[in-house]
């Protein structure tokens, strides 16, 4: 389950030593305060792997605006989808 202290710190280091830009540490800094602030963030956080947090971060900074919640929340309905369609497809294949 991800930790976003974690998370929070590996981006803003690899902003700082340039290895990412600086959009990363703004869509770092937005999600930090989405996740104070709603709760249904928050729980999607605790229960995401630490890649998909890195993915709602790239799509962030790809397709801002970064600080639109909005966003965030449709990326949240969009994960939930496909994760039901790929359980759907494991159980059709019988694994």
């Amino acid at each position: 389950m991800a930790d976003i202290q974690k998370i929070a710190e590996r981006i803003f280091a690899h902003v700082e030593n340039g290895d990412l830009p600086s959009g990363y540490a703004v869509a770092m800094g937005a999600l930090i305060e989405i996740y104070a602030h709603d709760e249904q963030v928050h729980a999607w956080v605790l229960e995401a792997l630490p890649a998909s947090v890195d993915k709602l971060l790239a799509c962030m900074v790809r397709h801002g605006p970064l600080l639109n919640d909005r966003l965030i929340h449709e990326y949240l309905r969009q994960s939930q989808r496909d994760s039901a369609a790929d359980a759907l497809s494991w159980d059709a294949i019988g694994l």
